[in-house]
């Protein structure tokens, strides 16, 4: 049990984080899909309406998913999650509706899953109107790096066209093999030796909370584990995903790791170029709505547009970024404005349950208060000539990177020489 000692005004939040280290890399298209189930089919003892009330009436709402954090060092660390939250007076249903739910859902009602999977494909086909720059960057992060494979898998466009599959079973009423699908990997996950929980609330509470927990979960089995699996990063080749939209979501991704390191200096420069370069070049010149660049902790590389007229010349703006750099000439006034916009996105408040969260997120990879204090302090003793130095750098990212274009059809054929496969 894992516990952020936070003031909650009387709310218990509970995370529960499923070892899922020895699952293989493809189980994990089934296990998002189960993630999206609990909490919406009956169990043994509750309807679907029976089950909802009890959550409405008890709890803040119980919620799964699945999550992959990448160590400092580069391993990677899978769970299957289920949260919830409660008042204190009702932590106890809180716990009972969990254990009800992970050991006791039923599978074999078609029309609850039909329901539930078409919902499913309705807000990922909603995310390609409103997100898809998004998920055109985490497709081509896919291609080079293994978290982000698994990624794709979870929430991305492998999942979304799983998904289709097993719509189109449901429609003809196929649900036998899918139900036991579904059984046999939750009973897998019930194993004592998987269960990680964070409880997020006072100290005081503590003892009571892993007293419930201890007595509720204490008949599961508790079986070792299998060997981790060493997960891969997908088929690197630049794709295109045809849709039917007038307007073009351009990605491009590369692996940092041991080539550009992630920095205050790094931090101030990405900064710049999301206000500067990426704003004038993309947006300005280029007519796109948008464009986004993320530069992680774990070497993730990321650049996308947003609803952008072209593909060619986006593409090129992004190889342009090292030339940029390279000439940057900043007044002193430019500088503190970056650096000041810097800080304040490593300094943004957040509520009781998100710093819990962001303490075990900062436990699970290994970064401590040390670490987050010394990205500060470069931060604030950044210079041009820091900035500059970064030149080569972002070159030798971006000439080992992949593309990845959701977009219009006529476009993408006309550019169709950047692609491997549409």
């Amino acid at each position: 049990l894992y516990h952020a000692d936070q003031f909650t005004s009387g709310i218990d939040y509970l995370d529960f984080y499923f070892d899922v280290s020895d699952f293989e890399a493809d189980d994990y298209l089934l296990l998002s899909y189960l993630s999206q189930l609990l909490g919406d089919l009956p169990t043994e003892n509750y309807s679907v309406a029976e089950l909802q009330t009890q959550i409405d009436l008890h709890t803040g709402g119980i919620n799964g998913g699945v999550i992959v954090f990448e160590t400092v060092t580069g391993e990677l660390k899978p769970y299957f999650t289920l949260r919830g939250k409660a008042l204190e007076e009702s932590f106890s249903k809180l716990v009972d509706l969990i254990h009800e739910i992970m050991t006791s859902t039923q599978f074999t009602d078609n029309t609850e899953l039909l329901n539930i999977t078409q919902r499913h494909i309705s807000d990922f086909e909603d995310d390609i109107n409103h997100g898809a720059h998004v998920l055109a960057a985490a497709r081509a992060l896919s291609q080079v790096k293994p978290v982000s494979k698994l990624g794709e898998m979870i929430n991305g466009i492998d999942q979304f066209n799983f998904t289709k599959e097993i719509l189109e079973k449901l429609k003809v009423k196929d649900v036998t093999e899918l139900s036991e699908k579904l059984e046999a990997m939750l009973n897998r996950l019930l194993n004592k030796q998987r269960i990680n929980a964070l409880y997020i609330g006072e100290a005081s509470r503590l003892e009571e909370v892993t007293s419930a927990l201890t007595t509720t979960f204490d008949s599961l089995s508790s079986e070792p584990l299998g060997e981790p699996v060493i997960y891969q990063a997908g088929e690197k080749m630049n794709e295109a995903f045809v849709t039917a939209q007038d307007v073009n979501y351009v990605g491009f991704a590369s692996d940092a790791t041991g080539e550009l390191a992630y920095s205050g200096s790094s931090l101030v420069l990405s900064t710049f170029l999301r206000y500067d370069y990426l704003w004038n070049n993309i947006r300005v010149k280029g007519g796109a709505y948008g464009s986004m660049f993320r530069h992680n902790l774990n070497g993730d590389f990321q650049l996308s547009s947003y609803r952008d007229p072209n593909i060619r010349k986006t593409i090129d703006a992004y190889h342009g970024i090292p030339e940029f750099i390279e000439t940057l000439e900043l007044d002193e006034a430019s500088l503190l404005k970056s650096i000041i916009g810097t800080l304040s996105n490593l300094d943004q408040p957040l509520s009781a349950y998100h710093k819990g969260k962001r303490a075990f997120s900062r436990h699970q990879v290994g970064r401590t208060t040390a670490d987050v204090i010394q990205l500060k302090e470069e931060v604030l003793a950044t210079t041009e000539a820091n900035l500059t130095a970064l030149s080569e750098r972002f070159k030798t990212v971006l000439n080992k990177g992949t593309i990845a274009v959701i977009g219009n059809k006529a476009q993408i054929e006309q550019d169709r020489d950047h692609f491997d496969e549409i």
